[in-house]
């Protein structure tokens, strides 16, 4: 008998201390998280907000690559993404017996030797033609080609001949609107972001193809073919309200401000951007940091 009332406390014991637990977890998570989606105003503040775009992205340069004319030990005298001249020695080939043929900068350019065999396919004047099924049937990681001996025909190196980059992105056709002519989006690579200008937008069948272009390097660009990127295409500061506070008034868009007796006047504010449920608005309007607006509008029963 005294065992099983034993039991019985212990198991009450163990009923209020979840109990317990789960009005503490309510208390701190649930609660306020109810209290706030409730609460009928919000306070403005500033911030910012970016639109992120996710695409499967490929690199186009203007680039030569150089093969050997012979076979023999190898010596090198350019770095990695080092920027030669033209006439510059990029490295040496000694075939056995005779002395070394030297190989040079054609064009003043940037040495890499990185290379994917795709880049007589991937060129600037081309990239109009592409889609995103071709863009998409291929997942190029470029090798080193570095090596102590070359054989006759091996791809020794490339040199990129132009200061200008290209991104070629196939996105679907509800992000179309996202990339504007000439608007500036920053581009986020597993190595580094780099900014770049939409140059073309083109409509294909099922998504549409984005060209990129920017003149900004980065070392890792010379390497870089084939990659799942983030696109951020907006990045703005200003005032931030949640969607729902958004109100209209015949042609004009704006919030509804709490005045110091507690009425409510309709403030016009301009629209800069939004995501995610939260609206960003310009701070040069009528709208201020730590106004209170109505958090809730309908929009149906205001005149």
């Amino acid at each position: 008998m005294k065992e099983a009332k034993k039991r019985k406390i212990y198991v009450a014991l163990g009923i209020v201390f979840l109990a317990a637990v789960a009005g503490l977890y309510s208390y701190l998570y649930l609660i306020p998280s109810i209290t706030d989606a409730l609460t009928p105003t919000v306070t403005v503040e500033y911030g910012q907000l970016q639109t992120v775009e996710v695409a499967w992205c490929t690199v186009v340069r203007e680039e030569t690559v150089v093969y050997a004319q012979e076979a023999g030990e190898v010596s090198y005298y350019a770095q990695e993404t080092e920027k030669t001249r033209k006439g510059t020695k990029v490295l040496d080939i000694y075939p056995p017996g005779s002395t070394g043929s030297a190989y040079t900068a054609s064009v003043t350019g940037f040495v890499s030797y990185y290379l994917d065999g795709y880049e007589d396919f991937f060129k600037p004047d081309s990239m109009a033609s592409l889609n995103g099924e071709i863009l998409r049937s291929t997942s190029l990681t470029p090798k080193r080609t570095e090596r102590q001996s070359a054989e006759k025909g091996d791809a020794l190196f490339k040199l990129i001949t132009s200061d200008i980059w290209y991104m070629v992105l196939s996105v679907p056709e509800e992000e179309k609107p996202a990339y504007r002519l000439n608007s500036t989006v920053t581009v986020e690579f597993a190595e580094g972001s780099v900014k770049a200008s939409v140059s073309e937008v083109y409509d294909r069948a099922g998504d549409v193809l984005v060209i990129l272009k920017t003149n900004r390097f980065f070392p890792e660009f010379a390497r870089i073919r084939q990659q799942d990127v983030k696109i951020i295409t907006s990045d703005y500061t200003g005032l931030i309200l949640p969607e729902s506070a958004l109100a209209r008034e015949g042609e004009e868009t704006g919030a509804y401000v709490q005045s110091v007796d507690g009425s409510y006047r309709f403030v016009p504010v301009e629209v800069l951007t939004q995501s995610g449920g939260q609206v960003l608005v310009s701070a040069d309007g009528g709208l201020r940091i730590y106004d209170t607006v109505l958090r809730n509008v309908d929009n149906d029963q205001e005149e």
